[in-house]
């Protein structure tokens, strides 16, 4: 668990660290007492602190300004966001099935591997503007155009391989 030296306060949203992931622990007083978290998808390392941090921070800003989301959707990465076909039928999307391709891939990747080249991997799927599978034209377009030439490559091949986008 991450805290302050002087530690956090009842009323702040806190950032915490369970079972390697990270996750934002959010103010009792705003579920009539009981205890709720936001998980982030986000392994436990450096960089993504500091994108859970700046995460928290938005989140007690809305409070302070009284505009919170209670369902919380405003603050979800959209790589955890579902994608609905209509409103009775939901199917996985991209950030999902990533996950569970990091969660196959743990135990045959080195951890250098994991926490380096997929970790980004990981934070340019979640920038993605869809989620959608059938978006893989977008998805590709926006990769090409926001990562590094060799980034680019590598994170495609890793998308074609597993989900085949163009």
């Amino acid at each position: 668990m991450y805290a302050s030296k002087d530690r956090q306060s009842k009323d702040t949203v806190g950032v915490e660290a369970f079972q390697g992931r990270l996750r934002l622990r959010l103010p009792r007083q705003l579920f009539d007492g009981k205890q709720k978290y936001l998980t982030l998808g986000l392994s436990d390392t450096k960089i993504n602190l500091k994108i859970a941090e700046a995460k928290a921070q938005e989140i007690q800003t809305d409070i302070v300004l009284e505009r919170f989301d209670y369902t919380l959707d405003k603050y979800r990465p959209t790589h955890l966001k579902p994608v609905t076909m209509n409103h009775s039928q939901q199917v996985l999307n991209l950030g999902a099935l990533w996950d569970k391709y990091m969660e196959f891939k743990k135990p045959i990747a080195s951890p250098s591997t994991i926490g380096n080249q997929y970790a980004g991997f990981t934070r340019a799927i979640a920038l993605l503007p869809s989620q959608n599978l059938k978006d893989s034209i977008l998805i590709r377009d926006w990769i090409v155009a926001n990562k590094p030439p060799n980034a680019a490559k590598r994170l495609i091949v890793q998308l074609r391989c597993w989900f085949e986008i163009d």
